[in-house]
């Protein structure tokens, strides 16, 4: 039971995380780090069907979830592998 309760708060701690890391990406980083025209082009040009312009809206909003998944899965591990390293150094330490 208590395996099956972290694995849940994992999966829920990464999708409410890579929800709130997306919407201040595009609300408020996407103006100060913006990411080329050509990278956009290029998207748009080797995915079929993102052509229009709502299609083009949802394409980006998933490069852009795409993007703060990994942020996330990689910031979330190197937090639990910092957090076991503390613990064991404290460990040996006593």
């Amino acid at each position: 039971m208590k395996t099956l309760a972290r694995w849940l708060l994992l999966a829920v701690w990464t999708v409410f995380a890579t929800l709130a890391l997306t919407f201040v990406w595009l609300r408020w980083l996407a103006a100060i780090f913006p990411f080329p025209e050509s990278f956009w082009f290029w998207i748009f040009t080797h995915v079929p069907g993102f052509w229009d312009g709502e299609a083009g809206d949802d394409l980006e909003l998933l490069v852009h979830l795409a993007l703060s998944f990994v942020a996330v899965v990689i910031g979330t591990w190197l937090a639990r592998r910092w957090m076991l390293d503390r613990r064991g150094r404290a460990a040996r330490l006593r």
